[in-house]
């Protein structure tokens, strides 16, 4: 956006004070260069970081048309129009296979998910999967786009892209860990979910595997919906070995004791699907 890096250079305002809880400083860098993309909403927050309203930002950037798309996913969502994301998805991969625009098969993806999340039915074609796995492998800075990229796709993908994707995150996990406090939050906890669709998908061998590398990363003490998240992951490998639930279901009353409802009714259907299974 180049735009963006004309206004933020006449206000003499540097990258490390514009991107300040926002994103990371090596994502809106890329993007004011046009090498990234940024969702519409954050896009409106930095624009307003420089005295831009958002009704100026659309006058002046007229609206970037990838913008649309995500604002059109978002209301089909709301409006919980699963023919809309259908059509949706399936003009965005036919866009992709003629253009063979990645931002294409990014907001497809998405675009998949968020119908499977509605119907349980799965429109993703392998060969896209596939094709989108090439482009998470070579990502080396997982800043938050691609995390939350990530972390939607994990219901429609194979556990082996799951598995690989989420070892890309934690080798590169040190950028996160240097990106910000939010940003190696949002990665372990998407990173938690990968393990958590590992388990759905019965695939417990990559799931182990996972967590043992999960739990090697030196999380700080506020850290601690991770820590906790992370133990009871390690409880459901135990349960899933030897039947035994008491780990699981001491995690659970916890969180309900402390007054984490709605993390412990997430971890306590988790379980129980994960019962059903055995």
């Amino acid at each position: 956006m180049q735009l963006f890096k004309k206004l933020r250079k006449m206000q003499k305002l540097s990258l490390e004070k514009i991107s300040k809880d926002i994103c990371s400083i090596p994502m809106l860098s890329r993007w004011e260069n046009n090498n990234g993309h940024m969702d519409f909403y954050t896009t409106i927050k930095l624009f307003e970081r420089i005295n831009i309203s958002a009704e100026e930002y659309i006058s002046l950037a007229k609206i970037d048309p990838k913008d649309e798309i995500a604002l059109q996913i978002e209301q089909s969502l709301k409006k919980r129009d699963e023919n809309a994301l259908k059509n949706t998805a399936l003009k965005l991969l036919e866009n992709f296979h003629n253009k063979n625009d990645l931002i294409d098969l990014d907001y497809a993806s998405i675009a998949c998910a968020l119908y499977f999340r509605l119907t349980h039915k799965n429109i993703f074609p392998i060969a896209d999967q596939n094709k989108l796995n090439q482009q998470l492998s070579k990502i080396t800075i997982w800043s938050k786009e691609y995390l939350s990229l990530f972390s939607n796709i994990i219901p429609i993908v194979s556990p082996r892209i799951i598995f690989q994707v989420s070892s890309q995150v934690i080798e590169n996990i040190d950028f996160c860990r240097n990106a910000g406090d939010e940003t190696l939050h949002f990665a372990c906890i998407t990173l938690l979910e990968a393990v958590i669709g590992l388990f759905r998908l019965n695939s417990y061998s990559y799931a182990r595997t996972l967590l043992l590398q999960l739990n090697q990363i030196s999380l700080p003490d506020r850290e601690t919906q991770v820590i906790i998240g992370r133990q009871f992951l390690n409880g459901l490998i135990d349960y899933h070995q030897s039947q035994d639930s008491s780990k699981v279901t001491r995690i659970i009353d916890f969180l309900f004791e402390i007054g984490l409802k709605q993390t412990g009714e997430h971890y306590s259907t988790i379980f129980k699907e994960l019962q059903r299974q055995n």
